[in-house]
């Protein structure tokens, strides 16, 4: 990383919030355009490879489900209920739709065995549980996968005709039709017949565009079944994080894409707004933190930035700036891309709802789980407590002190006062380590890093044992970042390792801080310019106008 010119007061301020716009605004993607009406068999044609069987064999059984590709990187969506016992199961695969097998077996059993070369493996991403949704992705596949269109629910109308593809009852890839019979909130109902395995799977339109996804039956009744519809299903799976709507944002639905004009302009006002109430010293990091939660929600939890209350005036003075038209779509764009908890002043917690951030006590740790969004702290005595939503209330856990907690993929990890990890899933609690650890945890999708500081030695655990034999993964880090299994790690001088070429890829030692958007690196240099990491280019690029 070579030195670069000075720039003007206020342009990288300018340059930013344009590129927060470019990396992190809601993607719309252009919608369909008009068509005409396809008949059943060309809807199930055009959509059947992209509709899958979702199966899981748990200690009560075979459980199945079904889901719907929507993009070809193989992202599925399907209902929560059909994974909620996916971390417990003997067996977690999807099989997609073959077009050249006409005819598919009866017997789930024996296609199940006969398919299973061609099982494959999901993870699941995130998960919202009060409106039953689950984001899967599935394993990197060479020429992608067939995916589905994005249709429009807040066009859908009563007595439109629909189509469902699914697995009732195990008898895959079933099509059944009708219409849609009523819009109720956050539901639509059909006629079309849905019975147990047509969960998670797509509700389509007589283009062949999703317009919900099958989630419901009345019991004891006829045709009276209900969709998800597609517009809160989208909002959903597009945010850039990995909580879902489970604690904030509850029930949006996706309003398309804000103008660049409108968001640059709130984007604009909060970054300038940490110039006028920061010190010169603490700007850039600041700016710098909320940078790179707004390109990538996936930092949900952000410390450094004073109590949200000039967050809050700022967001209020932001939208109020906002053009009306554009309003909803703004309110939209925090809720997915601003972080979900600050940690203030004297261990003040802040959690936003909508728009808002709220202090919710002190804490001396705290995470949010990746998958079900619950969300964990503890108090002024180090007691774990969880935070019920329903109530706003903390609730104490029984699982004792903690000096730092993680969580994700519904697992709690505990450090405790000795240094030993703890892995605590459905109210077991299980040791995972023999030696000591004097630092900090890191839980990212399943995978957990654990950092001794005094040694800056770095151990990884994932897939229930531990990296390199319980060895460390590297020495002498000061500072990690992880995105799953990719991390980064900056030295105490100053230089950044990358796990995946595991090799350092700045050798100057001029980073004074470094933070994980996606699986690219955004890196703070002591010529205060910021610095962006290509993961795919594996280059660095000056962040200038």
């Amino acid at each position: 990383m070579s030195p670069h010119r000075s720039v003007r007061k206020h342009s990288w301020i300018d340059w930013l919030a344009m590129l927060v716009l470019s990396c992190g605004a809601i993607a719309a993607g252009p919608w369909a355009s008009p068509a005409l009406a396809l008949n059943k068999s060309e809807v199930f044609d055009k959509c059947a490879p992209a509709t899958a069987l979702v199966v899981l064999v748990t200690p009560r059984g075979t459980e199945i489900g079904s889901g719907i590709v929507i993009d070809s990187k193989g992202l599925l969506i399907t209902n929560y209920h059909v994974v909620a016992d996916a971390a417990s199961a003997r067996l977690f695969a999807v099989f997609l739709f073959d077009p050249k097998e006409r005819i598919v077996e009866e017997d789930l059993g024996q296609y199940v065995e006969s398919h299973r070369s061609k099982a494959l493996q999901p993870r699941v991403v995130r998960v919202d549980a009060e409106n039953d949704l689950a984001l899967l992705q599935l394993p990197e596949r060479k020429g992608g996968y067939p995916s589905v269109q994005w249709g429009d629910s807040d066009v859908v109308r009563v007595g439109q005709d629909v189509v469902a593809i699914g697995n009732p009852q195990g008898l895959a890839w079933t099509l059944t039709s009708g219409s849609i019979s009523a819009i109720r909130k956050n539901a639509l109902q059909t006629e079309t017949a849905i019975n147990p395995g047509n969960s998670g799977g797509p509700l389509l339109d007589m283009d062949g565009r999703l317009v919900g996804i099958n989630t419901y039956i009345r019991r004891n009744s006829q045709s009276l079944a209900f969709a998800r519809p597609v517009n809160l299903v989208r909002a959903f799976a597009e945010q850039r994080g990995d909580l879902g709507h489970a604690i904030a944002g509850a029930g949006s639905k996706a309003t398309g894409a804000p103008s660049g004009a409108s968001m640059s302009l709130l984007v604009r006002r909060v970054l300038a707004d940490v110039e006028k109430r920061f010190a010169p010293a603490q700007v850039k990091r600041v700016i710098c933190t909320l940078f790179s939660a707004m390109t990538y929600g996936g930092r949900t939890l952000v410390t450094g930035i004073g109590d949200p209350t000039w967050l809050n005036d700022s967001l209020a003075q932001a939208l109020a700036a906002t053009p009306a038209p554009d309003r909803a779509k703004a309110v939209q764009y925090i809720e997915q891309n601003f972080p979900l908890l600050v940690l203030g002043a004297n261990r003040h917690l802040w959690l936003r709802s909508g728009t808002r951030y709220y202090d919710v006590g002190t804490a001396s740790a705290m995470d949010v789980d990746d998958m079900t969004g619950q969300v964990w702290a503890t108090d002024g005595d180090g007691n774990v407590l969880s935070y019920d939503k329903g109530t706003g209330k903390w609730q104490a856990s029984g699982l004792g002190p903690a000096p730092d907690i993680e969580a994700s993929e519904g697992v709690l990890y505990m450090l405790d006062a000795a240094g030993g990890i703890n892995a605590v899933h459905k109210g077991k609690t299980a040791s995972l380590s023999s030696k000591p650890i004097r630092g900090s945890l890191q839980a990212t999708h399943g995978v957990l890093y654990a950092l001794d500081e005094r040694e800056g030695n770095l151990y990884r655990y994932r897939g229930g044992q531990w990296d390199n034999g319980g060895q460390p993964i590297a020495t002498g880090v000061r500072e990690v970042r992880a995105n799953g299994p990719v991390w980064y790690g900056l030295d105490r001088d100053g230089r950044v390792y990358s796990g995946v070429t595991s090799a350092y890829i700045d050798r100057e030692g001029d980073l004074e801080g470094i933070w994980l958007m996606g699986d690219d690196l955004l890196g703070l240099g002591h010529d205060g310019l910021l610095y962006m990491w290509s993961a795919q280019a594996r280059r660095w690029r000056a962040l200038s106008p």
